[in-house]
């Protein structure tokens, strides 16, 4: 795959990444002195020889600075993985340099329009046509971000920049921005907003269903639970039956007399302070004292119980 170049027209530089370190950026000079006037892009901003020390060009510089980061993210990405290029000493077919001066005085002049809270770029000189050049490299945009705005007011030429004033980047340009730029950039800043509101709802529901799931779940072990209690109660009820029948014959004395089990007193404990609709039949199983009746009552709780459980697999089907 051939890699996006600077322009058709123009030498090939690599796009699909950021360019920083020195020998990139120098190369990326070489590309900008081979281009053609109108291969200056939203991404790229050159100019010729410029006085670095002075104030009305440390405004021009952050006033491109700005514009390059008031950019739309999803659109800056398309090159040098959002990032911005700022040349100073350099334009197509010609180089003539700049005077460099000390970095802290460039960043402070540059600051004192940009901002210190505005968008993040880092200044370097390079050495291309045996002359050094100024290349800012402004960061991506992000969603998120603010409008960053001018801070401080100055003047070029004959145009005065106030501050407040919203600059975007257009193909070889920086503009004012207009009433459809701020809507723009009023959409990035929120974006993260919207976001973050869609990932909390959609983390509010994750939590719903594992709130429901564990809730079924639970049912469930419960519902389990006294089936197993109920099956326990049926075979000793049973078992009293059968062995009143064969040691008394008809008098069914045991078989109808006072019967109660452990797995009752526990199943008695369990739905202590539940719900027991639908489960009628458990709850006289607890608190039956007869052998026959709780054979009985245990029957008809095994029914409940197979019917409830069929009602939480189908809530458990609708939740899923």
């Amino acid at each position: 795959m051939v890699a996006p170049t600077l322009s058709a027209m123009a030498v090939q530089a690599d796009t699909s990444r950021a360019l920083r370190r020195p020998d990139e950026l120098a190369a990326l000079v070489n590309a900008v002195l081979q281009a053609l006037e109108t291969d200056e892009l939203d991404w790229i901003e050159w100019k010729s020889a410029l006085d670095l020390g002075i104030k009305s060009v440390q405004g021009t510089l952050a006033r491109h600075i700005l514009g390059m980061a008031n950019r739309q993210p999803d659109a800056a990405a398309a090159h040098m993985q959002g990032c911005g290029y700022i040349m100073a000493g350099a334009e197509p077919g010609s180089a003539a340099g700049v005077t460099p001066i000390d970095p802290a005085q460039l960043s402070q002049g540059i600051l004192a329009y940009a901002g210190s809270d505005g968008p993040a770029w880092s200044p370097q000189y390079v050495e291309a046509a045996d002359v050094q050049v100024l290349v800012v490299v402004v960061e991506p945009p992000q969603p998120g971000h603010r409008t960053f705005t001018l801070r401080r007011e100055f003047t070029s030429g004959s145009t005065t920049y106030r501050a407040g004033t919203v600059f975007v980047r257009q193909p070889g340009k920086t503009e004012i921005a207009g009433p459809d730029d701020i809507r723009a950039l009023e959409d990035r800043y929120a974006a993260p907003g919207r976001l973050a509101e869609a990932h909390a709802r959609e983390m509010l529901e994750i939590e719903k269903a594992r709130h429901a799931a564990e809730e079924i779940e639970r049912r469930r072990r419960w519902l389990a639970e006294m089936a197993r209690l109920a099956a326990a109660v049926m075979f000793k009820a049973q078992a009293i039956m059968d062995a009143g029948v064969t040691t008394h014959g008809a008098t069914g004395a045991v078989a109808s007399g006072y019967f109660r089990c452990a797995e009752q007193l526990e199943l008695q404990s369990m739905i202590a302070g539940m719900d027991m609709s639908g489960l009628e039949a458990v709850s006289d199983l607890a608190g039956d004292g007869q052998a026959h009746t709780a054979f009985a009552a245990a029957a008809r709780a095994r029914i409940e119980i197979e019917a409830a459980m069929q009602q939480l697999v189908r809530n458990s089907g609708s939740t899923s």
